[in-house]
């Protein structure tokens, strides 16, 4: 059924850029998004984000290059949720996210992630956020040297603060 979907689609070469029927069956639009009927433009981004939400990360990372470019241009804007998801795909390559890294300012937490060593070192060096002191400290040792040694330098920027951060140690 779905392949017969897909014939017909293909035939047709139809492509939604600028609008999207509100009507069609969820089961299908994750083919429409495969086949690139449904591409990526500051119209379907909105539409994706309000009627297809359940879509929208396959969207995002189907289309990631388009989604980046649209990102540099101002054309659309990243909003934290969709960060997150993007940093959080497997699916994705890091050097996209890194991309995307460098594009956004909002500060992002490593609290309970398994970012891999770069994204959490750009992380750290560009977006730290400041309510992971705490965390970062107390697990200082289960982090790599390379990521220690950022930590080390977030520590020295401010003393104070760490003089005043209570370590659990386990007995």
């Amino acid at each position: 059924k779905d392949n017969n979907y897909r014939s017909i689609l293909k035939e047709l070469a139809y492509i939604y850029d600028e609008s999207l029927p509100s009507n069609i069956p969820k089961e299908k639009v994750n083919i429409l998004i495969k086949e690139k009927i449904i591409t990526m433009s500051d119209k379907i981004l909105e539409i994706m984000r309000t009627s297809y939400k359940d879509k929208l990360k396959y969207f995002i990372e189907t289309n990631i290059e388009k989604y980046l470019e649209m990102l540099k241009l101002g054309i659309i804007i990243c909003y934290k949720e969709e960060l997150l998801e993007i940093l959080d795909n497997n699916e994705i390559l890091e050097d996209y996210k890194i991309d995307l890294l460098k594009i956004i300012s909002d500060s992002i937490s490593l609290i309970n992630k398994n970012y891999s060593l770069e994204i959490q070192k750009y992380i750290l060096k560009e977006h730290y956020d400041e309510t992971d002191f705490e965390y970062l400290v107390e697990n200082y040792d289960k982090y790599d040297k390379v990521i220690k040694e950022n930590i080390y330098k977030i520590v020295l920027k401010d003393v104070d603060k760490f003089s005043r951060v209570r370590i659990q140690i386990p007995k």
